[in-house]
């Protein structure tokens, strides 16, 4: 079968929005799917593209890894730009690994834990300018080992650490609403308990 967005089309469409931020963002993300197919994948789209993001939990649930990105000034969950991956959940499983060092991650959930479409102000990124834009998220939650060796990635954070989920408010509270953003899988992960 040939790689394409059909299958992040179905599995947004399948999606069960937990909140009305997510039903809006769900009609967005169908939009820009529909609309722009596998172009939605390119971070070249300037206004807007398709990322992938995880968060890592450890056995007890208590915690959640963290990186702290150096563009957003705060800690902040694992991912990436598509950049023409149809495979967002080795995407972002991918990712989490280059940014932190983690393997063996387990998924928990067979399906997106939560989409977004989120707001990322212009910015300087290695050295060049990267306009406003917009990335329509699809979050995974995964189940990480604490006891292995974690590591931050440079050029991308000045730290990856296990945080304490009661904490993680104070954490965040620079990155603006991003907090319940994280909850949203985090309460999912509570379920399966």
């Amino acid at each position: 079968m040939k790689k394409n967005y059909k299958k992040t089309l179905r599995d947004i469409e399948k999606y069960k929005p937990t909140n009305e931020a997510e039903i809006k963002d769900k009609k967005e993300l169908i939009w820009l799917l529909n609309n722009f197919k596998n172009q939605a994948f390119d971070r070249n789209l300037m206004f807007g593209h398709i990322t992938s993001s995880a968060v890592v939990l450890d056995e007890t649930h208590k915690y959640v890894l963290m990186a702290y990105h150096n563009i957003y000034d705060s800690y902040a969950w694992l991912g990436g730009h598509a950049d023409l991956c149809f495979d967002l959940e080795s995407l972002a499983r991918r990712e989490t690994e280059e940014e932190t060092r983690l393997s063996g991650l387990k998924l928990l959930i067979n399906e997106p834990s939560s989409i977004e479409v989120l707001t990322v102000d212009r910015h300087i990124k290695r050295g060049s300018f990267v306009p406003s834009h917009l990335h329509y998220n699809v979050t995974y939650l995964y189940e990480g080992d604490m006891k292995k060796h974690i590591q931050n990635k440079p050029d991308e954070n000045s730290a990856v650490k296990w945080l304490e989920i009661d904490k993680l408010k104070e954490y965040t509270k620079t990155d603006k609403g991003m907090y319940e953003i994280y909850m949203k899988s985090i309460r999912k992960a509570e379920k399966l308990k």
